[in-house]
């Protein structure tokens, strides 16, 4: 069990046991094979190298079959993807292999405590022009909106101590630049998860006959991969800021484009929580309450009682959520979260509740901390680095570095301001970190 949270998954496109030199140098270690694929002059060049391949059956299929087939074979596990993949699970296990579930998103309201929890649904991240204009659509923060998955992961993060997979695949017919795909491997860490890398047709094509820039590309992925394995530490680290926001997944936690990502484009430090974890502890330092959940756990009372705020919607506010397969906001629903974000812009102001970021527009942050020191997390979402961003930081901080890939780590001066610390940061790429103790 202690394996697989190590694994660091991709989507595998041949059956060639050649291809596995493919993975020289980048820390890929585990592949997702389709059923077609399954050969055993493969497998054996797999088991050589340390690298678990892992059948996907899909549950439309014949899973007790399959199953089978794949224990025979020994494959390291399943991946069970797509609809009623819980209902199939129990037939999947009979087999011995270790099960993992690819689901709908509504299927982690009760995620695993512990092994790997997992979904293929999920927005393509980055910036991505509206289909009948060409141009970015703004949200009710009036910042270009982006499509992310980081809030979903960030709630179920706060849920479970498993380790969290995004399956989502590439859109279909289109062939994407390497940095689209750095981007999804960011968004997914932002969050302390992993995504399952997934390549566009033409770049596997391209892959499989060894076009010297698609290896570049495969290459600056898997250094990007490298980079955040070596910050494994990064994963156990805690949501730290003042504000947090209680939410069900009922009231559009397990939505794309909700209330936290919402939150997040503002690089307000969040905690998301469900009510069952609200607790004075997990509410130690908070200052500022976005409650959408029903009811008043009397943590919350101790905000109060300590001279916190409480944010919330007009009574009869209803998430807009259209059907229960909705797991990204429609754009058509957006303006009805306008009401909320101008409560939340009132309650909030221009005041740092533990880090603000200046000058990253574009870009998401998600602050984590150890108890004892800081890790901003920070992933760009434009195609271009981002230049001369700013942090101020609650509190005397001494020690600054900046961490990026390809990159050495890099001593950062600190200054005092009105608040505490202030620290500059040059340039970020796709995805840095600053480290403060």
């Amino acid at each position: 069990a202690s394996a697989l949270t190590g694994w660091v998954p991709a989507r595998w496109f041949s059956s060639d046991p050649k291809s596995l030199e493919l993975l020289d140098g980048v820390p890929v270690n585990c592949l997702l094979l389709e059923p077609g694929d399954w050969r055993a002059g493969f497998l054996a060049g797999a088991r050589e190298r340390k690298v678990a391949v892992l059948g996907v059956i899909h549950p439309a299929g014949d899973v007790g079959a399959l199953a089978a087939r794949a224990a025979s074979l020994k494959l390291d596990g399943l991946v069970l993807e797509g609809e009623n993949s819980r209902a199939a699970a129990g037939t999947a296990r009979s087999s011995g292999l270790p099960v993992i579930e690819l689901g709908p998103r509504r299927a982690l309201v009760e995620p695993p405590a512990e092994g790997i929890a997992g979904t293929w649904q999920g927005v393509w991240p980055g910036i991505n022009p509206q289909e009948d204009e060409g141009a970015a659509l703004a949200g009710p923060t009036s910042t270009p909106w982006l499509d992310t998955n980081s809030g979903f992961l960030r709630f179920l993060r706060s849920m479970t101590g498993a380790t969290l997979w995004i399956g989502n695949r590439p859109p279909p017919g289109k062939a994407f630049p390497v940095i689209r795909y750095q981007q999804a491997v960011a968004d997914a860490a932002l969050a302390g998860a992993r995504w399952v890398v997934s390549l566009d047709e033409d770049f596997e094509r391209r892959l499989a006959a060894r076009d010297s820039k698609a290896v570049r590309d495969w290459r600056e992925i898997g250094s990007l991969l490298e980079f955040l394995e070596e910050q494994r530490g990064w994963r156990a680290m805690r949501p730290y800021g003042q504000v947090a926001l209680v939410q069900e997944p009922a009231e559009g936690a397990m939505i794309s484009g909700g209330v936290l990502d919402m939150l997040a484009v503002q690089h307000l430090p969040v905690r998301p929580l469900p009510p069952a974890r609200v607790t004075s502890a997990s509410l130690d330092s908070v200052w500022l309450v976005v409650k959408l959940a029903e009811g008043q756990p009397e943590a919350l009372l101790g905000v109060a009682r300590a001279g916190g705020a409480m944010a919330q919607p007009e009574p009869g506010w209803k998430f807009p959520i259209a059907s229960a397969d909705q797991y990204a906001i429609r754009k058509a629903d957006l303006p009805k979260l306008e009401s909320l974000w101008q409560i939340v812009k009132q309650a909030t102001g221009r005041q740092n509740f533990g880090v603000r970021l200046f000058n990253a527009g574009s870009m998401l942050s998600n602050p984590l901390t150890d108890g004892k020191k800081l890790a901003i997390l920070l992933v760009n979402y434009t195609g271009y680095p981002v230049e001369a961003i700013t942090v101020h930081l609650l509190g005397t901080w001494k020690k600054v570095r900046l961490l990026a890939p390809g990159r050495a780590p890099r001593e950062l001066s600190p200054y005092p301001t009105r608040d505490g610390t202030g620290v500059e940061i040059d340039t970020v790429g796709v995805l840095a970190a600053v480290e403060v103790e």
